[in-house]
């Protein structure tokens, strides 16, 4: 089908775009270890399915809008002077201001994952890619959603979904119906002979049948 040599193109859009800002992971890889995302936000996609046209034709074509899912997901950690916190010569009130000036984890997993969002909408939506695999399939940012993940150790993970839409044309079968033949059998049956070669004639002479003068 169309749709996913569309979702492929799309999984390529972004990898090709990334620059070391996310990493992209197809169905066939997906690494959810907390620690790489905390290093790089990651991203994959999903064609959730599709809606066809009324058109009954056979073997089409058939309009199909699609539904595509782009999966995002940023972790942080608390930041904290470390300098201070291991420095032997700082005092024990010196670490306390450190650790009340840190920031919890929450909010700067949250800014990472609005960023990564609007980078991700910027590049579905750019004039520049709305071609995907020779189609233009009308791609477009339908909503999104964010929130925070549970969290995993000392990270703290916060992403979201992106829906999209993207029309393709897509054929059942042949651009012709193909009708199904039934072989035909030439069976001929001798009936005048049994396997001894005598006839049936000759093989009722002689029998007698009850009631028969």
């Amino acid at each position: 089908m169309t749709a996913f040599k569309i979702k492929a193109a799309i999984d390529q859009l972004l990898i090709d775009n990334a620059h070391g800002e996310f990493q992209v992971f197809t169905s066939s890889l997906r690494v959810d270890d907390a620690v790489n995302v905390e290093k790089c936000p990651h991203v994959s996609t999903l064609l959730s399915g599709g809606n066809f046209s009324n058109n009954r034709r056979l073997n089409g074509p058939r309009t199909a809008n699609n539904t595509l899912r782009i999966i995002f997901v940023a972790g942080a950690k608390a930041e904290i002077d470390l300098g201070v916190m291991d420095d032997p010569l700082s005092t024990q009130d010196q670490k306390s201001e450190a650790m009340l000036a840190a920031e919890c984890a929450e909010p700067i997993a949250r800014r990472k994952a609005e960023k990564l969002c609007s980078r991700l909408y910027k590049i579905i939506m750019s004039r520049s890619n709305k071609e995907l695999a020779g189609e233009n399939p009308n791609l477009t940012v339908t909503g999104y959603e964010i929130g925070e993940f549970p969290k995993k150790g000392s990270i703290v993970q916060s992403g979201g979904v992106i829906n999209a839409t993207f029309d393709t044309t897509e054929y059942a079968g042949g651009l012709e119906p193909v009708p199904a033949t039934a072989p035909i059998a030439d069976i001929k049956l001798d009936l005048s002979a049994d396997i001894s070669g005598e006839t049936i004639d000759s093989a009722l002479q002689g029998v007698i049948i009850e009631g028969a003068e």
